[in-house]
């Protein structure tokens, strides 16, 4: 069995629409891709990881903010958050678990979004980050020991 030294969870799909609009169908698309998404690929990957080393970084954007028309996805990217205390606390030393929630990115998706919205989200940068930069952070993340982060 190969051994897992880095995993890192980023799949993430969104499906806008006003709470008294959004469809079950999309609420559970959602769900089914972001925190069930992560659960599944964690799993397998834990299953394979080195125990001295292993490291799991989770990709998100932030977890719990009032975008609107995002009720499903701010509640799946906060069930991702919630599932990465568990595994830190369960192997503890010498394994790095991090989420990071890098804010708004410039992608393909987010280039739809108007721009006043892009101004709404308070970027404590003051602009919206690359794709560059949450590789970055993410490499950061995982870094062999890493600080103590909790």
């Amino acid at each position: 069995m190969a051994l897992v030294d880095i995993w890192w969870n980023n799949a993430g799909i969104n499906r806008d629409a006003m709470l008294h609009k959004l469809t079950e169908a999309d609420w559970d698309t959602v769900i089914d891709v972001n925190p069930k998404g992560t659960f599944s690929f964690s799993r397998q990957a834990s299953a394979c990881a080195s125990a001295a080393r292993a490291a799991l970084s989770i990709s998100l954007p932030p977890a719990g903010l009032a975008n609107v028309g995002q009720t499903n996805y701010s509640a799946s990217k906060a069930g991702v958050v919630g599932m990465t205390k568990p595994p830190a606390a369960n192997w503890r030393k010498g394994v790095t678990v991090n989420a990071i929630c890098p804010g708004f990115i410039d992608t393909d998706t987010t280039r739809g979004v108007p721009e006043n919205v892009w101004h709404d989200q308070q970027i404590p940068a003051g602009y919206a980050g690359e794709a560059k930069d949450v590789g970055e952070c993410g490499v950061s993340g995982v870094r062999w020991r890493a600080l103590y982060q909790w």
